[in-house]
């Protein structure tokens, strides 16, 4: 009975989607399904016709690649980060999630040059100097020149309160955000 509710709700999205394609909550809600089924053919197309409105938000982006990070789909999620920082090119968040991924590839040139560019950017509240030297997500990149460079020029304080939690709080703002928009 239960499997027989699960799909009649996972059509109404299906059709949902069809009839309406720029319902962004639906097409979230409806990529979150796909991935789960392990469904990729149906979750790239959905994804690709969301990255082709030219108006996602940050907000978007970050839950988009979120899907794809725990689908590990890097190829895409590349794809989905290389577009984030060229629509939100002042958003430091665009420029250390592409960081974080490159790292993760072990592309350390580019996870550097990515950082620089967060850095340049960077907020009020200075997050991503605070975040980037505490971050382990760069461990295997920490010993390349360029990261060197970078840490050499940020000051080694351990983040205490202020700028850091107000940042730990706008990620979990982005984080209800992302969850609103599946859950609708």
């Amino acid at each position: 009975r239960e499997l027989q509710r699960q799909s009649g709700e996972f059509d109404q999205l299906e059709q949902q989607h069809a009839l309406q394609p720029d319902n962004r909550q639906a097409s979230m809600t409806l990529l979150v399904r796909y991935a789960q089924r392990g469904s990729f053919d149906e979750m790239d197309a959905i994804a690709r016709s969301l990255l082709a409105q030219t108006n996602l938000s940050g907000t978007e982006f970050i839950h988009l690649a979120d899907i794809y990070a725990k689908a590990n789909r890097i190829e895409l999620l590349g794809q989905i980060l290389t577009l984030y920082t060229q629509r939100h090119p002042d958003d430091p968040g665009a420029w250390y999630n592409f960081a974080v991924l490159q790292s993760a590839v072990n592309n350390c040139d580019a996870a550097a040059t990515a950082i620089e560019r967060a850095l340049a950017v960077d907020t009020p509240e200075r997050q991503v100097r605070q975040m980037f030297p505490q971050d382990d997500r760069f461990s295997n990149c920490r010993n390349h020149p360029g990261f060197q460079n970078l840490l050499s020029g940020l000051t080694q304080a351990q983040p205490s309160g202020g700028a850091f939690e107000e940042f730990i709080a706008v990620a979990g703002n982005h984080q209800r955000e992302a969850a609103r928009l599946v859950d609708g």
